[in-house]
């Protein structure tokens, strides 16, 4: 009986990800963030970075949400990936000071299979990191653990996945804590590798992440500590190859926290254990949720920013915040 039911709801799962086959359009509302900090509405300085604005994210589709990694152009049109295996397209509108005002214009369609085909259920489906880099788009799935290549022509909703080779080592990972975060290197940066992978909680033998980048399609593993329980839930490459490092905590006494903490490039090698500064610290004083996506951009007057997006896990008392920072320097 338990294995017809199972076969059962598998089938009415499969049959409504294939109608949610064709990219939809979606109607999201966008509440503006003007003030950060809940305690002084005049605090525009957190670390190294200045608050530029944020938006709360509301939807009647089902499918907005679970929001999990973010990637911003220099035009200000967002990729996103949600957890339940779904992109999500958009475009910030912005004020005359280059302010978020809105997130519109906004689609939703699903990851597809090697078979151009929706993910069949959500352990297949649970997509975490997202990263762009040599015409490709890059996505870590955790539960069932793999990296997926996905290239970058045409319609992104429309490519069909394939597994990307070498990534063996993602078997040996924690079930449910493996691969949430994957960068690409940017082409500014001279560095010897051009892909960096890293684990939630998938400790090491000395209690740190276990990181993995790739040299010439061949992987090589690194760790991060994982300092004052925080995990880590998203990377990305500033353009002089520094690597930023998205990490969150929550407690029931302390609220969410989010914090960014910069890794030099050089720390990053064959069995090195890399470390760095934090220079952006949020907690339970500032608009917070529960924060997993970030991008380092550059707009089209050529000002670095940083958005970090957050995953309401689709209940709701949750949110979906997008937040966006400048920064005070270069560093």
């Amino acid at each position: 009986m338990r294995t017809r039911c199972a076969a059962l709801l598998a089938c009415i799962f499969l049959f409504f990800a294939t109608t949610t086959h064709a990219k939809a359009e979606t109607n999201v509302k966008s509440q503006i963030i003007s003030n950060l900090d809940l305690r002084d509405a005049k605090r525009t300085d957190f670390g190294k970075f200045r608050f530029l604005g944020g938006l709360v994210l509301r939807s009647s589709d089902s499918n907005f949400g679970g929001l999990s990694a973010i990637h911003v152009s220099e035009d200000s049109i967002v990729t996103a990936i949600a957890d339940t295996g779904f992109w999500i397209r958009g475009k910030i509108k912005r004020d005359k000071f280059g302010h978020p005002l809105q997130f519109a214009e906004t689609l939703i369609a699903p990851l597809l299979n090697s078979d151009g085909l929706p993910f069949s259920n959500k352990w297949q489906a649970d997509a975490e990191g997202m990263a762009i880099g040599n015409n490709k788009v890059f996505v870590s799935m955790e539960q069932e653990s793999r990296i997926l290549s996905f290239p970058l022509v045409g319609n992104l909703h429309k490519q069909p996945s394939q597994v990307l080779s070498g990534t063996g080592f993602v078997k040996n990972l924690k079930s449910n804590f493996a691969l949430e975060a994957i960068a690409a290197v940017p082409k500014s940066a001279s560095l010897p590798f051009d892909l960096v992978a890293i684990s939630e909680f998938s400790p090491n033998e000395d209690g740190h992440a276990r990181a993995f980048f790739r040299q010439s399609e061949v992987w090589s593993e690194f760790a991060i500590p994982l300092l004052d329980r925080y995990l880590i839930t998203d990377a990305a490459f500033m353009p002089s190859g520094d690597l930023l490092i998205l990490e969150r905590r929550f407690s029931l006494a302390t609220g969410a926290r989010a914090r960014v903490r910069k890794i030099a490039s050089g720390a990053i090698a064959s069995g090195k254990v890399a470390n760095g500064e934090v220079v952006l610290d949020l907690d339970q004083n500032q608009v917070l949720d529960n924060m997993e996506g970030m991008s380092v951009f550059k707009t089209s007057d050529g000002k670095q920013r940083l958005a970090l997006i957050s995953d309401n896990n689709l209940f709701p008392l949750q949110r979906t915040l997008y937040l966006e920072f400048e920064l005070l320097e270069d560093f």
